[in-house]
């Protein structure tokens, strides 16, 4: 692909992120080529119809997500200091919003169920290694992390400057009880998120 061409294909995979996320999976596709700075002609030389572009939006941020989390356990030997930096950085990047955006929108493919895998494991070797350290609740899912970070993520306009202290109050929150009490009700497992990010076949 020429330089040109993929610039142009990244301004509209980062417009289609923000769109999407601020105006959900029914946004048309003139919004996303006025916020790419392109024509509506040059997305469908990218992506066949809006219904792909989602589908690409989709897979990049759970790929994305999965790389940071590896990423993070990387760089950082404190599991629990690893994993706190996972959320900030999903949060920054805007990944939460992104998928929260698109529930229920696409068909489970091949593809997408092998980066929905690979983003669960990769968080979940985080999450393990702090449960580990007696860093985070016991019973915690990569499911309940998804969610938390949703809901992080949706928090709206102005209001977006107060995630840092929403996420401080979900750390906390993350940290087993003092008396050892345990969360009500089963965490979300893997087919549970299946099922609530990806129609039924």
């Amino acid at each position: 692909m020429r330089s040109d061409a993929q610039a142009n294909r990244d301004l509209v995979i980062r417009a289609a992120r923000r769109v999407f996320s601020a105006q959900g999976a029914g946004a048309p596709i003139d919004e996303v080529a006025r916020q790419a700075g392109v024509g509506a002609a040059t997305i469908y030389r990218h992506f066949a119809d809006k219904r792909a572009l989602i589908e690409y939006v989709c897979l990049d941020a759970l790929k994305t997500t999965a790389r940071m989390a590896r990423e993070v356990a990387e760089a950082e030997a404190d599991p629990a200091v690893a994993l706190e930096s996972y959320l900030d950085r999903v949060l920054d990047w805007g990944a939460g919003s992104t998928l929260s955006a698109v529930l229920g929108e696409l068909s489970l493919t091949e593809e997408l169920a092998a980066a929905h895998r690979e983003h669960d494991e990769a968080v979940g070797a985080l999450l393990t290694a702090a449960q580990r350290a007696g860093a985070v609740r016991p019973e915690l899912s990569t499911g309940d992390v998804s969610h938390l970070l949703a809901c992080l993520a949706r928090i709206p306009g102005e209001a977006a400057r107060l995630r840092p202290r929403y996420l401080r109050l979900v750390v906390d929150g993350m940290r087993p009880a003092p008396d050892g009490a345990r969360l009500p009700g089963p965490a979300p497992s893997h087919e549970d998120m299946e099922q609530l990010l990806f129609k039924a076949p």
